[in-house]
């Protein structure tokens, strides 16, 4: 897999920045969830202001669909929208619990 392709996180780098590309992987997550499901909270089913920041309780949120905790991996196609709060609570539980 050549540097172009690499759109996992480097193994252990918490940030979300790949160390062999540089380039912010989070932000390009982002992107491709806002760009495949639009700006709609997965869980609540309502819309969600871009223009609000973290720690607001109605942020964006990169959701992953199958949790990290669970073996999911920070990948496009494991990635939705969501409000901060309501993937708190999603991801709030007991493991095995959904």
């Amino acid at each position: 897999m050549d540097a172009a392709t690499n759109y996992s996180a480097a193994p252990g780098n918490r940030r979300g920045t790949s160390s062999r590309t540089g380039q912010n992987t989070r932000a390009r997550l982002r992107a491709w969830a806002l760009f495949l499901y639009g700006p709609w909270c997965a869980h609540c089913r309502q819309g969600i202001d871009l223009e609000l920041s973290y720690p607001d309780p109605w942020s964006y949120s990169t959701d992953h669909i199958r949790m990290q905790r669970d073996g999911g991996l920070h990948l496009f196609c494991n990635v939705q929208p969501s409000h901060l709060i309501c993937n708190s609570r999603h991801g709030g539980g007991k493991r095995g619990r959904r």
